[in-house]
């Protein structure tokens, strides 16, 4: 009775495939066991983005909420409250921490263990689309550092430990959908983004500067 229900996002792990649904709820898959496991009641709008860690899940969606699962009992730990508006991403931070952006513009990032707010980060004019992985800038001494890519056409660069941004790389002509380190000899020094305006881009994270535009697409991008 609930295939006619709009999935709005979907994601993965090691073990599980998550889809979150137009009606607020998120159905879990276990691949390892070939069934499906549960569905995750909590939201009232639209889930938007998932991501999971070793002992957690979390759902964003419309409403504004962040919440957090055990994956283990599939029991609800914590609500996150801190947007103005829908959640659009999610990511995984160092440790025990998770970022969440919004169309509200601001990227919180938060303890999964206790449920607080450690950072909030706000630099960009536009939505929040997506993070990047974290990495370390060894050239800069920077230990933590996450890229987010916004609708305002601007990739930033954020100091996790301190909550600061570090620097703005500008260049694409459209939102930016997708942000991926780029390692050069084991260190994540480059990065590459993706972009509504149809190109791929390198950019040097030290320095702060386009390096080349190494693809342009005659269809739209969505993001890595």
């Amino acid at each position: 009775k609930d295939y006619d229900i709009l999935v709005s996002c979907i994601a993965s792990d090691e073990s599980s495939v998550y889809f979150g649904r137009a009606d607020g709820r998120t159905t879990v898959y276990n691949y390892a066991n070939d069934m499906f496991e549960t569905v995750l009641h909590g939201h009232s709008g639209s889930v938007e983005a998932i991501c999971s860690g070793s002992s957690w899940v979390a759902t964003g969606a419309q409403d504004y909420l962040v919440i957090l699962w055990n994956r283990f009992t599939w029991d609800e730990t914590h609500r996150l409250q801190c947007h103005l508006s829908g959640i659009t991403t999610l990511a995984p931070g160092p440790g025990n921490l998770l970022l969440s952006g919004s169309r509200d513009k601001k990227i919180v990032v938060w303890n999964v263990e206790t449920g607080a707010r450690v950072h909030a980060m706000r630099g960009h004019e536009g939505q929040i689309n997506a993070f990047s992985a974290i990495g370390a800038l060894k050239t800069l001494e920077v230990k933590q550092i996450v890229l987010s890519a916004s609708s305002d056409q601007s990739i930033r660069m954020w100091d996790l430990n301190a909550g600061l941004e570090i620097r703005m790389l500008t260049g694409h002509k459209d939102a930016v959908l997708g942000v991926s380190l780029f390692g050069m000899h084991g260190e994540n020094e480059r990065c590459i983004s993706v972009s509504a305006d149809r190109t791929v881009r390198l950019w040097d994270l030290v320095w702060g500067r386009e390096l080349a535009v190494i693809g342009t697409c005659p269809g739209p991008l969505s993001g890595f």
